[in-house]
Formats: C-alpha cells, structure tokens, sequence
C-alpha cells in the first residue's frame, strides 16, 4: 500500500521511522503508552496521552498520576478496552478521542 501511494504521489524516497514515547508540538506533549504499559515518568505533564497496542493499564490510576487533557486511542486497541477507557473518561469527566471512531485527532 505505501509502494502505491509513493509512485501516485511520485515521491522519489521513503523514509520510515520508529514511534517514539513523547511528541512535543510547539507547547504541547503527547505521550505514547504502548503494549508494554510502561509509562515512569514521575514529573511529566503531558496535555494527551495516546493509548495504542491495548496497554494493560489501569487509566484512572495514570489519569490521576499525570493529569492529561485529553486521552486518545488509536485503532490498533481492542474494541473493549476502548469501550472501558471511554467509560473510565466519562466518569472522570475527561474529553476521549476514539481514532477508530471520530478519525485523526488533531492538535492545534
């Protein structure tokens, strides 16, 4: 698929590159929890935290620890663990953005 889309796009490289655990955007810090659920990072406020590859995490406990504004999940994650994290989000009165729903959450 990405083959096709280079030569209809007639881009002459590709380069490809591993996700990393935290994006910054200007003044805005994304951090990445994947399937190994290892986020210890004790003095970082990250604004979204994004949840990809079904991390076997307890979201209230992180919510409380790192205080994001906003908790995205990519389409990689199993239906219900997105439905338990929207849940959990609701509950904590916090704003859940569902890739596999709503579609690419984008930071201004």
């Amino acid at each position: 698929m990405i083959k096709n889309y280079r030569i209809g796009n007639f881009l002459a490289t590709l380069q490809e590159d591993s996700i990393k655990s935290v994006y910054q955007f200007h003044d805005k810090k994304l951090l990445v929890v994947d399937s190994s659920g290892i986020y210890n990072i004790k003095s970082f406020r990250p604004n979204y935290l994004l949840l990809r590859n079904s991390p076997k995490i307890n979201l209230k406990r992180l919510i409380d620890s790192l205080k994001p504004e906003a908790i995205i999940a990519d389409g990689s994650n199993y239906k219900s663990y997105v439905d338990r994290w929207k849940y959990t989000c609701i509950k904590q009165k916090l704003p859940f953005h569902s890739t596999s729903e709503k579609g690419a959450f984008i930071i201004k």
